[in-house]
């Protein structure tokens, strides 16, 4: 979702602003224009990825009150119970806290100590009783939350990660040095985000207003040999953002930049083949997907293309239950 439509009064107020025009003839002085209130920082996929740190492997947003709304809050129920988790994974911390939690975003980031996972945290967590909670945590894996403070905002640190208050609701965990560079960026005090020149087009194209859900990033290496193997390969090294709509039926859109120099109708056909012939394979037919993969639709944009499609939300819940099965 991108930011928010104004309305056509605003819009109107908005332009003769900027043409500095007014309501009515004449010569007296004009009142000071009231500059825009900034937007909240997890509003929609957009303002959230202005505020990442720049270069992630991949990142997402979330508004996890529309979702605990629609068809897929059954996985959020999960997801608050007893979910297996590394003892240095925030998935616990996740899981425990997502009754309080509103809006969620973060992204995976490369670091010298290696892959490093960053969330910005939108709920009604109270700070004392959240840093207490911490701490007790800490103690039990035997570690050490030591206080300290982030440009200014108050936290704790755990090993190489810390979890502030960025004020507002809003709470930050992970390393030191992204922490301080989303704080920064939030203060404008510093440019350069997550939102680059590819993510900006693919959420313009592919975002609807009522998304709930947006995963953007890289096509990783690892499958690259899959691709390949599917013929897919202007899909390697590709762009991709993945936007689905709730509440209400399960409506998805993604959007893809393919990895190499291709026109965009060359590389539908290609997604266009792939597709008709997953729709025959055995695994997909096995499993009763067959008709859905026939049931996706591509269109061409300027840069890439868009897949869309639908999905009944108890159907979604079958495919997660069964995940890690199929070859295709």
């Amino acid at each position: 979702m991108l930011a928010p439509l104004q309305t056509l009064s605003c819009t109107a107020a908005a332009l003769c602003l900027a043409l500095g025009c007014s309501g009515a003839s004449g010569s007296g002085p004009r009142p000071p224009a009231v500059p825009p209130e900034d937007p909240d920082p997890l509003s929609d996929f957009a303002a959230a990825a202005a505020i990442l740190p720049p270069a992630p492997i991949a990142i997402a947003w979330a508004d996890i009150d529309a979702l605990r709304q629609g068809p897929v809050s059954p996985l959020l129920e999960r997801l608050e119970g007893n979910i297996p988790a590394a003892e240095d994974s925030s998935a616990t911390f996740l899981s425990e806290n997502l009754d309080v939690i509103h809006r969620i975003a973060g992204g995976i980031y490369v670091t010298l100590t290696g892959p490093a996972f960053f969330i910005v945290i939108e709920g009604d967590m109270a700070t004392e009783t959240l840093f207490s909670d911490v701490k007790d945590w800490a103690r039990e894996k035997g570690a050490t939350a030591s206080p300290c403070k982030v440009r200014g905002h108050p936290g704790l640190r755990i090993g190489n990660t810390v979890l502030v208050d960025a004020g507002d609701g809003l709470f930050i965990n992970g390393p030191e040095g992204l922490t301080g560079r989303t704080l920064d960026l939030m203060d404008r005090k510093t440019t350069g985000s997550a939102m680059n020149a590819q993510v900006a087009y693919l959420a313009r194209t592919t975002i609807q207003d009522d998304a709930a859900l947006v995963v953007a990033g890289i096509a990783p290496p690892s499958i690259t040999d899959w691709f390949h193997e599917k013929n897919l390969p202007s899909i390697v090294g590709s762009r991709f953002l993945l936007a689905v709509q709730a509440p209400g039926p399960i409506n998805f859109r993604l959007g893809l930049l393919p990895g190499k120099p291709i026109k965009p109708i060359w590389f539908a056909q290609e997604v266009n083949t792939f597709l008709v012939r997953a729709a025959k394979d055995p695994s997909v037919v096995d499993v009763g997907m067959s008709e859905w993969v026939e049931g996706l639709h591509v269109e061409l944009l300027n840069k890439g293309i868009v897949v869309r499609g639908s999905i009944e939300g108890d159907r979604l819940l079958e495919i997660v239950d069964s995940a890690g099965g199929g070859s295709w």
